[in-house]
Parts: C-alpha cells; structure tokens; sequence
C-alpha cells in the first residue's frame, strides 16, 4: 500500500512540476515574441498543457482504480471466507484509504460473529454432552417426524441401532408405536402429553414411562417435538409386590380373626355349654391368638428389617459363634422332645463379622425352627459354621421331607408355603424365610437353598469376614 501512496504522490508532485514549467514558458512566450508568433506559442503550451494534465489525471485515474479494485476484492474474499465459516484472525490488510472505515466496520463484525459462533458451538456442545449422560432416554423429531436427536438410552428402549438414518421417520426405525403416536399427539396439540407402555419384545415386561412436549422457536413457533422416556418397571414391580402384601396379610389375618369371633359367639350364644367344652373353645381362641401375634410380629421384623437396609445402620464386630451357642441352647431341648437328633459344629477360633446378636438369632431361630417343624421323628438337624475365602457360612440342614424343584426358587416370598395346610397346622406364618433372607442381604451377604424332595434341605447363609 506504501508503495501505490508513493506513486500517487510522484505523479501528482510530477503534475504540479509540470504544471509551474508551462506556466514559466507561457510568461517567456509572451515576453519575448508579439503578434501572432506569441498567439500560437500560447496556444501551443495550452494544448500541451492540456494534453500533459490529461494523461497525468488518467495515469492517477488508473492507478486508483485498480487499487480500489484490489481492496474491494479483498473484501469481498474476507466476506465470503466469514460467510463460509473460515476462522481467520482479521479482514485483510486494503490498499484505498476510503474504504478503510468499511474494512473496519466489517472486521468488527467478523469479530462479534466469531464469539457468538464460539458460543453457540460451546453451547451445542454441553447440550448434547448433558443429553447423552443422562439415564433416560430422549428423542426430538422436526415437524415432518425426522429424527434429529436420540441418546443411547432411547437407542436400546426402542431397540434402534446408535447410528441411524437421518432422513427417515422415527415410525420407520423403531417398532414401538406408542412413542410415535405420542410424539404425533404432541405436535399436533401443541401440549405436553404422558404416557405409559410396556416392550413387547421384553421377557422382563419393562415399563417405560413417556412424557412428551413440543419444541418451539424464537418467534414460539412449533418446531418439533421432544419425549423422555423413564423406565419404570421396578416401580411397578413394588407395587404390585405391595398389593400383594396387603392382600396376603388381609387373608392372613381374616384367617384367625374369623375363627375367634365364631368361637366367641358361639361361647357367648350358649351360656349353659359344659366346661370341658368351653375349655376346647378357649384353647383354640389362644391358639389363633398367638398365631395373629407371630404374624404381627414377623411382619414388624420384616418391615424393620427392610427399613434398616435401605438406611443402612453402623454394625459391630460379633463372633459368630455365640449367637449360634444361644440359638442351639434354646431350641436343642425342643428337638429332643420330639425324638430329633440335633448336632452342631462350631469351629474352635472366633468367626467375625460385621452384624448384630438379634438379627443373628432371628435368622438362626427362624432356620432351626423350620428344620424342627418339617422333620420327621427320628430325624437329625445338623447346624455348622466354617470359614471359606472371605465368608463365614452357616448351613442349617434336615432330613426332612425336602422341596421339590419346582417350588425352591419362590420358598423366599413372603407368605409362599410349600404345604399350605401343613404349615398353618405347624403354626407357619409363611414370612420365616423372607425375613431370613433380608436379614442377610441387609448384612451384606446371601442365602442359598439346597434340597432334594423326601431328602432333606439345607440352609446357606454367607456372611463376609469383618476386616
């Protein structure tokens, strides 16, 4: 650019030169000749003048053209290469001082557009980062029902590959038609729309949750639409596990209540009943009686136990060995009443763990007492505790009358009884098992059924040794 101001400034410098030289040779023309010689003199020093002058004006003309001409396409490269999403640091450097201030204007604005650009793709960025860590799935469709958005959990609920294809429509990818007709509903509406559906294809019933809402833009415009989706499935497996406790422990409790109101009026419609009967009457009330108060209880304990593991409690360091001791000192003499051998072995040295003497004992009680009811006389009861790896493994073990295969993996469930009728006349409230087993997941460790129909069971409980 120095070098074309140099130019302009020679030329024009060149003019004036000129210009001073004609004027001197006009004033020497006049002076020294008359007449009509000095006429054509002047009027020669005129045209050359004039043609002088003229070719400097053209020369200058040319060369501010083409300088201008160079500075407007430079301007004109720096505005395509911004329109294009070039990341150059400033406009380039132009020759014409009169476009200088344009120059400027434009490179401020490639400025201004450079930050907002660095601040929606910074922006965009975190979206999609916030969109794909999340646990439940999203998909957002335009208006004509193309995908433009999907994280990989929405990928694997609608069990669509992570790449997919952009042009088509989200009921051309995915077979679960619940989500397209609540993202049609939304779009159609323009409200926020909930919804529920189970996948077909799920051996699990899986229950995803949809909630489903426009997107609009900067004038509120629709868009598109958006959905969430939630799976849910362990919210309706609660509950429809509490639905069945409530009416489990209805039945159970209608049960005896029933039994002592027959009894009771029936005592009350006939005062002249002899007294030995009175006293069977009686017998069966306090029966009934104790059997709604193991129920209560073992419900409490059970509702206690769960409560503790879900708000896990500090526990201390016991030997194992001494809650088993009291557990066989209380039901040995029970055992022998009832013609059953009952042998134990406890290893010599302390077995720790992290827990507490009362769940120890209700877990033991609870497995010996079953052991008691459910073996015949002349049977044999064995209880054992031994170190394997990281664990102490208690085993409660019988011979017998077992449980068929079939029935093992639900022994656990509250209120499941093998034998009904005979667990009711053993005085059985069918939730022994399901404490024994929270009890040991609460200690952080597991239970494990091993049984052989007419042969016996074995009890497994695994505790891990305190450190």
């Amino acid at each position: 650019m120095m070098k074309h101001r140099q130019l302009s400034r020679i030329i024009a410098t060149f003019a004036s030169i000129l210009f001073v030289v004609l004027a001197a040779a006009l004033v020497f023309a006049i002076v020294t000749n008359s007449g009509a010689s000095a006429s054509r003199t002047v009027s020669v020093v005129v045209a050359f003048g004039m043609i002088a002058s003229f070719a400097a004006v053209v020369i200058c003309g040319i060369v501010n053209s083409r300088r201008r001409k160079r500075s407007l396409r430079k301007l004109k490269s720096s505005i395509e290469a911004i329109r294009d999403g070039a990341q150059q640091t400033h406009v380039s450097t132009i020759e014409d001082d009169e476009l200088m201030d344009l120059r400027e204007a434009i490179d401020d604005a490639r400025k201004v557009l450079t930050d907002r650009l660095e601040q929606l793709v910074a922006d965009h960025a975190q979206v999609i980062a916030i969109i794909k860590s999340m646990v439940e799935g999203v998909v957002a469709i335009d208006k004509k029902g193309r995908v433009m958005l999907m994280n990989d959990p929405a990928c694997e609920i609608l069990g669509v590959r992570s790449r997919w294809d952009r042009s088509k429509k989200l009921g051309e990818i995915t077979r679960v038609r619940e989500i397209v007709e609540i993202l049609e509903s939304a779009l159609g509406t323009g409200e926020a729309i909930e919804g529920e559906f189970t996948l077909p294809w799920s051996p699990r019933n899986r229950s995803i949750e949809m909630q489903a809402s426009v997107l609009r833009g900067r004038i509120g415009e629709v868009i598109g639409a958006v959905v969430v989706l939630h799976e849910v499935s362990a919210l309706r497996l609660a509950e429809e596990v509490r639905r069945e406790f409530v009416a489990n422990v209805s039945h159970e409790l209608k049960t005896p209540l029933t039994v002592i109101r027959g009894i009771v009026e029936t005592v009350v419609d006939d005062p002249e009943m002899p007294g030995d009967l009175r006293a069977k009457f009686m017998r069966k009330v306090i029966t009934q009686t104790d059997r709604l108060s193991a129920l209560v209880t073992d419900v409490l304990t059970l509702s206690k136990i769960e409560g503790d593991s879900q708000e896990p409690v500090d526990r201390e360091i016991i030997d194992l060995r001494r809650g088993m001791k009291e557990s066989i000192a209380y039901w040995v003499d029970r055992a022998r009443d009832k013609g059953i051998d009952m042998r134990f072995d406890l290893p010599d040295v302390e077995v720790k763990v992290r827990a507490d003497y009362e769940l120890i004992r209700e877990a033991l009680d609870n497995l010996i007492s079953n052991a008691i009811k459910y073996t015949p006389a002349s049977g044999k009861v064995t209880i054992t505790l031994q170190q394997s790896g990281g664990s102490a493994v208690m085993t409660v073990s019988d011979s017998g009358i077992g449980i068929a295969k079939d029935q093992q993996a639900r022994v656990f469930e509250r209120f499941y009884r093998v034998d009904k009728a005979r667990s009711r006349e053993l005085g059985g409230t069918g939730l022994g098992l399901s404490i024994v087993k929270h009890i040991a997941i609460s200690l952080g460790g597991s239970i494990r059924l091993v049984s052989e129909l007419g042969a016996g069971s074995s009890f497994i409980i695994s505790l891990p040794i305190a450190a």
